[in-house]
């Protein structure tokens, strides 16, 4: 009888692991022996490079990025690079992007993603001479279909010119545009841009399906809806700091140039709930939300749950809520909950007391035992405090509902704190 050790597995069975395994495994994999060196040396496996350069440990992750880059030079088709750290080593961590592009340039990319975390960090020559850098690499890039820069205090004129840059080279054939920054003073965002300018830039990807921004103004959205057509899908917004009205009339005009597009909102803090500024109305078509509700929110508030059911009970397909109180785990709020008639993804969570938890499981279920369009529902039980055998019991006593669920194909997350040791017997139950 052949052996069935890993020596023999067939190369093709090898090669389609490795599909799914990182460049940093493949590269490893290659040492093992002759087989797996010849099934590494596909060129399916080297067009997606992810690079990460953590200034813990920048030497050694330096050298690693350039040895991928060098394998990944002449197939090439994706790049991520994530870079997060502290100030003091930003010359050398900008060195070896320079490095990773020279290697690359000329390769025509689908995806180019990077990610520039360096909190606080001065506005200094090093960034500058690193913008104008990455903007010549972009103006090369004639094919990509995907550009994500995630960046901390970049002046917004450099972002603008980036895409001011890819509306020449990648113009028609760009679908998706993610920017996401973090600015330590916001005014002085503000102050800066975005600008005319960067509206226009937005306004020349004639393809663009969807983008994901920290910016929104009524002016943005006429732009976006007199330039972008049915091909326009998916507006994804998160709001840090609003500075206008956004009227129901700027919503209105931009679902009639863009009939296919939906939006999805999420507010990261507590600040939204008391901004004098309007956001939501009966013209924008959402379909997503994540919010924190807190303590001080109130029935009238536009972002409670109350005001988003009234609006959206009709379209909204994924809720997402943060640090929900004990007080506010009543039934109206599953009253509300219920009544989104396509919701298919809730995610919540919880700092209530051991009872008030108890009492929300059971009503919980029952309700899901009606709202059979939900797929996937997540409960975190952040507190340890909240968590006790009383809990764990009652989810005994639901197990039958539980794997009634689960047979119907609903995902059940139940979230304990990871230092609690009742988290493993949690997860040793069969039907979560």
């Amino acid at each position: 009888m052949a052996s069935q050790g890993w020596e023999n597995i067939p190369p093709h069975v090898l090669l389609s692991i490795f599909q799914y395994s990182s460049l940093n495994t493949v590269g490893v994999s290659a040492q093992v022996c002759h087989t797996w060196k010849d099934v590494t040396a596909d060129k399916s496996l080297w067009r997606n490079l992810s690079l990460e350069l953590d200034e813990s440990k920048l030497a050694e992750s330096a050298r690693r990025a350039m040895v991928l880059t060098k394998k990944c030079a002449g197939t090439i088709r994706s790049l991520r690079v994530s870079c997060k750290g502290c100030s003091y080593n930003m010359r050398t961590t900008f060195s070896t992007l320079k490095d990773v592009m020279r290697i690359i340039w000329g390769a025509q990319l689908r995806v180019f993603e990077l990610e520039w975390v360096y909190p606080d960090i001065p506005k200094t020559t090093a960034i500058k001479s690193f913008a104008s850098f990455l903007k010549k690499f972009l103006k090369d890039q004639r094919s990509l279909e995907k550009f994500s820069f995630r960046h901390s205090n970049i002046e917004p004129k450099h972002v603008t010119t980036f895409l001011q840059v890819l509306a020449k080279s990648s113009g028609e054939t760009i679908k998706y545009i993610s920017l996401d920054h973090f600015f330590s003073d916001f005014d002085e965002y503000f102050s800066l841009g975005p600008t005319y300018e960067f509206n226009t830039a937005l306004t020349k990807f004639t393809n663009l399906e969807s983008l994901e921004i920290k910016y929104l103004c009524e002016e943005l959205l006429q732009d976006l809806g007199r330039s972008l057509g049915t091909n326009f899908k998916h507006l994804s917004i998160t709001i840090d700091q609003l500075e206008e009205d956004i009227p129901d009339t700027a919503w209105r005009l931009l679902t009639q140039f863009c009939p296919n597009l939906v939006v999805s909102l999420k507010l990261p803090s507590d600040t939204p709930s008391d901004t004098p500024y309007v956001i939501l109305s009966p013209s924008l078509p959402l379909v997503g939300i994540t919010a924190r509700f807190n303590g001080q929110s109130k029935t009238g508030d536009q972002f409670s749950l109350a005001n988003i059911a009234a609006l959206y009970q009709q379209t909204l397909e994924d809720l997402h809520i943060g640090h929900f109180k004990e007080w506010q785990l009543t039934e109206d709020f599953l009253g509300q909950l219920e009544s989104f008639q396509k919701l298919r993804t809730f995610s919540m969570s919880m700092t209530a007391t051991t009872t008030q938890n108890i009492k929300f499981l059971k009503v919980f279920c029952e309700m899901l035992k009606r709202k059979n369009t939900l797929r996937e529902v997540s409960l975190n039980f952040g507190d340890r405090r909240t968590i006790g055998p009383r809990v764990l019991k009652e989810i005994d006593n639901l197990k039958e509902d539980l794997k009634e669920f689960v047979d119907r194909g609903l995902v059940l997350n139940f979230n304990l704190p990871t230092a609690d040791p009742l988290m493993m017997e949690l997860n040793k139950r069969d039907t979560i």
